[in-house]
């Protein structure tokens, strides 16, 4: 399998930080048996991201973007890779105190009954957990996170 990987951010082409994601992946890639070979990184521009996310994909098994989702208002990795593919994406999140394994069993039915993707993500410190309701159809994340909502305790 060959893999591109593209790294996001103006931190990383300025030097202010270490590239440690890029090398972790393709040692993790490598050990895992797949070829990497190409890395590119791009600034926090949502059109560099976009065409470089859609050129890979033509040329690649498989690419990897990692960076640019931190919350920050130059986070644009998402929508980048969304536009890549000609895509809105709609989200929905639920905020829970359930431990994230209490949570198993109803994402995963979501998952398989609504056709959407779901991601779980721990609490921290005070910090509640989050569910993360993700798709193309607006209305299969809404109805996705509807029912989520009356199976998971929520505040």
């Amino acid at each position: 399998m060959e893999v591109a990987l593209l790294t996001v951010g103006d931190e990383l082409l300025s030097g202010d930080t270490e590239n440690t994601n890029g090398s972790w992946l393709g040692r993790q890639l490598a050990d895992a048996g797949a070829t990497v070979t190409r890395v590119l990184t791009v600034p926090d521009d949502e059109s560099g991201i976009a065409d470089a996310v859609a050129r890979y994909h033509e040329a690649f098994d498989a690419v990897i973007v990692t960076g640019g989702i931190g919350g920050t208002p130059d986070d644009v990795t998402k929508a980048g890779v969304a536009d890549a593919f000609d895509g809105d994406r709609t989200t929905e999140t639920i905020y829970t105190p359930a431990p994230e394994g209490a949570l198993v069993g109803a994402v995963t039915a979501a998952r398989e009954r609504f056709d959407v993707a779901v991601g779980s993500y721990p609490r921290r410190d005070d910090a509640p957990g989050r569910v993360k309701v993700t798709g193309d159809d607006p209305d299969a994340v809404a109805d996705a996170a509807a029912w989520l909502r009356d199976r998971t305790e929520t505040v």
